[in-house]
C-alpha cells in the first residue's frame, strides 16, 4: 500500500469519527482519475456466439426462458426510474453503511424484531432512502429527515429533528446503545438493490438486444463510479468504528471485504455487458469517451487497486474471481503481471496463495479444500471454475493443473445415497438433505 493512500485513509478515519454536529459540510472532495491503461474496445467475457447460443436456449427450453424473465422483469424495475433518480441509489462515501443497526434490535420492539426476518429483519424500500421500518409495529427510523439533510450537503450544526434523530452515525439510546438506522439503510440498498439493478440491467441487454437496459446500467455505472474512490469502509462504517475502538481495521469499499469481492465481479461483468451501449447521449453532459473513461479509471481501476490493498479480500477463490473479472473487462492493464500473481505467489496468507501452491497444500489429498464445512468447500468449486473458464481467454489452463480434477471429485463423493451431504461446520442441518447443487 502507497504512503499517501495511508494517509488518506487515517484522515478519512479522523473525520469521519468526528460526531455529527461538528462534521464539516462535505467531508470528503471528489476524487477522480484518469485511466492509467489504453481504452477497452471490446466486449470480452462473452462472445457473439455465446449470446446467440444464449438466446436460442431462450426460445427451446422453457427453464432457459424462465430464468431470462425473471432477469428481465427485475430491470424492467429499474427501466421506470427517471435517471436522477437511479443515480441517487449511490450516495457518496460520506453516508456510512452498516450490517446492522446494532445488538439491541428494535428501539421499541426490543428483540421480538428477530423473529421476522432473521439476522438482517429490518425492511428498506430504496423508494424511501436512508430510513428502516421495523416489521414488528411498522415503526420508521430516524425521526429526522435524512434525505433532505444529505441533499444540502450534510450542513454543519443542522438541527435533527424527532426522538430518534440519525446523522448518518447512528443514534444513542438510553442505555448508551448506538442504532445505525441511516448506514444500515445504506449498506442494504447497494447490496440488495444498487449492484443487483446494475446486473439485472446490463444482464437484461444481453438477453434482448436492447440498448435501452445497456443505457440504463451504464447511467448507475457512470455514477458509482464517481463515488467509489473515496469508498473506505474501515473508516465509514459501524464496524469499522467498533474495530478502531479496539485498535484494528475492519477493510472494504462500499461494503465489507469480504462481500465487496461480489460487487467488484458484479459490477466489472455488468460494464463489460453494457460497454457497447454506451453512446454521447447515454449520460447528459458527457460523451461517451467521458463515461468509458471514468468507468474504467475510477471503478475498475481503483477496485484492481483496493484488491492489491486487502479492501477486496474474502474467502479463497472470491476475491480472485473479483480480480480477474476485472482484470480481463479492463482488457489493457497488465494482465501478466496480475494473473500470474494469482497462479504463482505462494502468499503469507492463505487467502493470497497462488492456485498452485494451494491445489496441493491448502486442499487434501482426496480433494477436499481445507475449510471443512460442504458449503464452503463447494464454494471453492465454483469460484475456481468461473476462475479457470475466465483465465482461459487471457491464456491461462487452470483445468490442466492435475489436482483441479480432484476438488469435482471430492465434492461428488460427499454426497450420501444421491440426496444428502454431511452437516458438519455450519452447513446442512440434522434433518440432513442436499447442498451445493451447482452447475459448476
Amino acid at each position: 500500500m502507497s504512503y499517501w493512500r495511508t494517509c488518506l485513509d487515517l484522515l478519512k478515519t479522523c473525520l469521519l469519527l468526528l460526531p455529527a454536529t461538528t462534521a464539516a459540510a462535505q467531508l470528503l472532495p471528489p476524487v477522480h482519475r484518469e485511466p492509467r491503461y489504453p481504452a477497452k474496445d471490446a466486449r470480452v467475457l462473452l462472445s457473439d456466439e455465446a449470446i446467440v447460443r444464449a438466446r436460442g436456449y431462450m426460445e427451446q427450453h422453457a427453464e432457459a426462458r424462465a430464468i431470462a424473465q425473471g432477469i428481465v422483469s427485475q430491470a424492467d424495475k429499474w427501466m421506470a426510474w427517471e435517471d436522477a433518480a437511479l443515480r441517487g441509489l449511490a450516495p457518496t462515501a460520506d453516508v456510512p453503511r452498516a450490517f446492522n443497526v446494532g445488538t439491541a434490535g428494535c428501539p421499541k420492539c426490543g428483540q421480538e424484531i428477530y423473529a421476522h426476518g432473521g439476522t438482517y429483519p429490518w425492511i428498506i424500500d430504496p423508494k424511501r432512502p436512508f430510513t428502516v421500518q421495523c416489521p414488528v409495529d411498522g415503526s420508521i427510523y430516524p425521526s429526522n429527515d435524512f434525505a433532505a439533510h444529505y441533499a444540502a450537503g450534510l450542513p454543519q450544526g443542522a438541527s435533527l429533528a424527532g426522538d430518534y434523530a440519525d446523522g448518518g452515525r447512528g443514534w444513542v439510546g438510553p442505555t448508551g446503545e448506538k442504532y445505525w438506522f441511516v448506514a444500515y439503510a445504506n449498506h442494504w440498498t447497494w447490496q440488495t438493490h444498487t449492484i443487483p439493478a446494475v446486473q439485472n440491467l446490463a444482464r437484461a441487454y444481453i438477453l434482448t438486444g436492447d440498448v435501452r437496459y445497456g443505457r440504463k446500467a451504464a447511467i448507475l455505472l457512470d455514477r458509482i463510479a464517481e463515488v467509489y474512490p473515496n469508498m473506505d469502509y474501515h473508516a465509514q462504517s459501524r464496524y469499522g468504528e467498533l474495530q478502531a475502538g479496539r485498535g484494528g481495521r475492519y477493510e472494504g469499499k462500499i461494503l465489507n471485504a469480504i462481500w465487496e469481492t461480489n460487487v467488484l465481479t458484479n459490477l466489472a461483468e455488468a460494464y463489460d455487458y453494457a460497454w457497447e451501449c454506451i453512446d454521447d447521449n447515454t449520460v447528459a453532459g458527457k460523451s461517451a469517451d467521458q463515461v468509458r473513461a471514468n468507468i474504467e479509471a475510477n471503478l475498475l481501476e481503483e477496485g484492481i487497486e483496493a484488491y492489491f490493498d486487502d479492501k477486496v479480500l474474502g474467502n479463497f477463490g472470491m476475491h480472485q474471481k473479483a480480480l480477474v473479472y476485472a482484470g480481463l473487462v479492463r482488457q489493457y492493464g497488465p494482465q501478466k503481471e496480475w494473473f500470474d500473481s494469482l497462479l504463482l505467489d505462494a502468499g503469507a496468507d492463505d487467502r493470497r496463495t497462488g492456485f498452485h501452491y494451494a491445489l496441493y497444500n491448502l486442499v487434501y489429498r482426496d480433494g477436499a479444500p481445507y475449510e471443512t464445512a460442504p458449503g464452503y468447500n463447494f464454494s471453492w468449486v465454483e469460484n475456481l471454475t468461473t476462475i479457470a473458464d475466465a483465465l482461459r481467454m487471457a491464456g491461462y489452463e487452470m483445468h490442466r493443473i492435475p489436482k483441479m480434477q480432484r476438488i469435482y471429485d471430492a465434492v461428488l463423493d460427499v454426497v450420501n445415497v444421491g440426496a444428502h451431504t454431511p452437516a458438519l461446520g455450519d452447513s446442512g442441518s440434522v434433518r440432513g438433505g442436499m447442498i451445493g447443487r451447482n452447475a459448476s
